[in-house]
């Protein structure tokens, strides 16, 4: 209705406008030195009216050229900013999902941008080793280096990994050892040092990591690295620590290689060390494993009755050439002679 009302006044006014220049047109008069125009007046108005608009429209037109070229050049230097990390990105995708020849392509386009080299030149030596490429590793870790000192430790940690898979592991020892002077809790360092003490069978060095570990919760998901730990612990002039946490670790969840090293450890109390083992019987009926290991606490305490019981149990559960030996010493300290060679030749068949 509101629409309406204006239309109609708005062809009212044109009406009258239309009377008024009929019954009186008027004139416009330009005069410049020898040059007139001469027109009516409703025409010069229309024409102002026209030329207004005009120069409007071609205003607009101008701003909107400009901004458009405002905005391909802001979009051409996001998408130069952009496009490496976009680069770097798809690469490892790809090197994730081991498409190594897309991903070297992508992160080698992506190295043009200075602050993503490092990354992608990791990851390219990654690759190389993959490939089989040491050279190629090697020249990738050094151009990382060059380009970014803030991700040295990094490249350093990647740098042993690749001595490790090298079997260099004297070198990896050696450079993860004084990244760790530098950085004592560093998770990388540690995680690759642990790998190289087990490796390498430094179970002294490893027991000095392993409460670090344990801070980072490695050690709880590591039954290796508890091992590892607890030979240590024993080898340092530590066996009662190292059956403090062989025996916590069995209550909570059994594993035959932490039953095998509790018997072959030796502490002052061995007749509490057999007893807690005997306990174990009860959720572990069947265990050859253990069996062994009763039998080897059993020969200890020289209760030969018990042990041999222990150990005959343990070869018919399972043959094993640890049972065989065991009995063959008890045979020996019984002067059983023949038992005992007996006992010998079925251990060195098993080694066969």
């Amino acid at each position: 209705m509101k629409r309406l009302i204006i239309f109609f006044l708005i062809l009212v006014i044109a009406v009258l406008i239309g009377i008024a220049v009929k019954i009186d047109p008027g004139y416009v008069l330009i005069a410049y030195r020898q040059w007139t125009a001469e027109m009516p007046l409703w025409f010069a108005i229309v024409s102002l009216c026209l030329l207004f608009v005009l120069l409007h429209a071609l205003l607009i037109a101008w701003r909107s050229i400009k901004n458009f070229s405002a905005f391909y050049r802001i979009r051409r230097k996001l998408l130069r900013t952009h496009r490496p990390y976009i680069l770097t990105r798809q690469g490892l995708f790809a090197f994730l999902h081991h498409d190594f020849k897309k991903a070297e392509k992508l992160l080698t386009k992506g190295l043009r941008h200075n602050r993503l080299a490092p990354i992608n030149n990791l990851v390219l030596a990654a690759i190389a080793h993959e490939k089989h490429q040491p050279k190629k590793a090697e020249q990738a870790i050094l151009a990382a280096s060059r380009s970014a000192s803030e991700e040295q430790m990094l490249i350093n940690v990647l740098q042993a990994h690749l001595f490790m898979k090298n079997n260099e592991w004297p070198s990896a020892l050696t450079l993860l050892q004084n990244l760790q002077a530098m950085e004592p809790e560093n998770p990388l360092i540690l995680n690759a040092l642990k790998t190289v003490y087990i490796h390498l069978h430094q179970w002294r060095d490893l027991a000095k990591i392993y409460p670090l570990l344990q801070d980072l919760g490695e050690a709880e998901k590591d039954k290796d690295l508890l091992l590892a730990y607890c030979r240590g612990l024993n080898q340092s002039g530590q066996p009662d620590e190292a059956l403090k946490m062989i025996t916590h670790s069995l209550n909570k969840k059994w594993e035959d290689t932490l039953c095998e090293l509790y018997g072959t450890i030796h502490v002052s109390n061995t007749a509490k060390q057999l007893k807690v083992a005997e306990k174990w019987l009860k959720n572990e009926p069947r265990n050859s494993m253990l069996y062994l290991t009763l039998g080897r606490l059993a020969n200890r305490l020289n209760e030969w009755h018990d042990a041999e019981s222990y150990l005959i149990s343990s070869v018919q559960l399972k043959e094993s050439r640890e049972a065989y030996l065991e009995l063959a010493y008890l045979y020996t300290a019984k002067n059983e002679n023949e038992k005992a060679l007996e006992m010998f030749r079925k251990a060195n068949l098993l080694t066969d």
